[in-house]
């Protein structure tokens, strides 16, 4: 289960390359969203974690999403 303690929603053109800091104990989602009913949207999304590849994943999506979770005790 993951429970939101802090979001944020950010509308962009694309591509994006974002940076965050990640402390101890903190849990980072990232989610990828085509509200779009009418329109296919062919997307990327790639994950680093220290310079790390952790996630990885193409999708066409129609009013779908994608999603990353990462939790770090």
């Amino acid at each position: 289960t993951v429970v939101p303690i802090k979001a944020d929603t950010l509308e962009t053109e694309l591509p994006i390359e974002r940076s965050v800091n990640m402390a101890p104990n903190h849990q980072i989602l990232y989610r990828l969203v085509n509200p779009d009913g009418d329109h296919e949207a062919d997307i990327e999304m790639r994950v680093y974690l220290d310079e790390e590849l952790v996630y990885e994943q193409a999708a066409t999506l129609l009013d779908a999403s994608l999603e990353f979770t990462y939790l770090h005790w």
